[in-house]
């Protein structure tokens, strides 16, 4: 797990993007609402990894927030909190470590849900914590600064 965390920190800037290619958006159309449904990097596909120790992370989002899974909502996930609490941390897990020329592959654990970090595609690919297992929709990929789509 520690590889995967020293490569996020190594480079804190950059994109996340899922399994499936898609690339994941704070969308400000929707309130900052995070959607894997980006074909490309822009401003609001960049994240910036806080590392909180233990394996434990905040993502910041370009609008200066942080990311959160809101319990109010079915723990769809935002970028709208100023300050990090249990609904803004998330556990790092490499389910793949990172290699030469590959960002490997990781999930993310909402801390305040105890739930896995889904790009649900029976919603939009919103993203939400409420999974209790790691799958396929489960896996994402880092990009470092944003430059180009890591994974498959």
């Amino acid at each position: 797990m520690a590889g995967y965390l020293a490569t996020l920190i190594s480079s804190p800037t950059g994109s996340i993007s899922h399994a499936w290619g898609e690339v994941v958006c704070a969308d400000a159309g929707l309130d900052h609402q995070l959607i894997a449904n980006r074909s490309g990097y822009q401003a609001w596909e960049r994240f910036a990894v806080e590392n909180l120790g233990d394996n434990k992370i905040a993502l910041k989002a370009f609008n200066g927030k942080y990311v959160c899974a809101e319990q109010g909502l079915g723990w769809l996930m935002y970028a709208n909190r100023d300050v990090i609490g249990p609904w803004e941390t998330f556990e790092l897990y490499t389910v793949r470590p990172p290699v030469f020329g590959d960002y490997g592959e990781f999930g993310l654990k909402n801390i305040g849900s105890g739930y896995w970090v889904c790009a649900d595609s029976t919603r939009g690919n919103q993203l939400i914590a409420d999974r209790e297992a790691y799958g396929s929709w489960e896996k994402y990929y880092w990009s470092r600064g944003g430059l180009s789509l890591s994974g498959p």
